[in-house]
């Protein structure tokens, strides 16, 4: 096929894939690599979605794989897209530094939805502060997450809600 009809059909894969959490066939991976290696541009879907295979899949990453997840990963964190499942590559251990001492919260929105969470720091004393409320970060199609520091014995309490079409509406909560 043309390079570009490879593009988008690795690109709805991988969206389908890392969005809508879709099973995807191994060789689209194998083909985003492929088209890297190549010099190609792949898009940041695709990126994603290599990233996220192979976080699970970590039995079937080869070692010329690694440094394309290097190399993927470095830029998602130099995006400041910091999503949990980038904990898994230990072995890129000193990439993911600035991720050691967060928390983070990732939520599936609507693609065409805004996300809020609303949260509250619980203390080891039981004080804790007024409920906050901060928009959540887009990183691909409805894809959000939010990042906190808590020290020891601190707990955070939240809940989420959604906006569409103008009406906000409760989501998911949890601690």
């Amino acid at each position: 096929a043309k390079q570009e009809v490879e593009e988008a059909f690795l690109a709805q894969c991988a969206y389908d894939y890392f969005v809508k959490e879709k099973v995807m066939e191994d060789y689209v991976f194998q083909e985003i690599a492929y088209m890297y290696k190549r010099g190609e541009t792949v898009q940041k879907v695709c990126k994603l979605a290599f990233l996220k295979y192979y976080s699970e899949n970590s039995r079937n990453m080869e070692e010329e794989i690694k440094p394309l997840v290097k190399d993927f990963l470095q830029e998602m964190i130099q995006e400041k897209i910091h999503l949990d499942f980038f904990r898994n590559f230990k072995e890129f251990e000193s990439l993911l530094q600035e991720l050691e001492d967060k928390t983070i919260i990732e939520y599936r929105a609507h693609p065409c939805g805004k996300a809020a969470i609303h949260y509250v720091v619980l203390r080891e004393n039981g004080e804790a502060d007024e409920y906050r409320c901060e928009d959540m970060q887009q990183v691909y199609g409805g894809v959000c997450f939010k990042e906190f520091v808590l020290f020891f014995g601190e707990c955070l309490q939240y809940y989420i809600t959604e906006e569409r079409n103008g009406e906000e509406q409760l989501t998911e909560s949890g601690t």
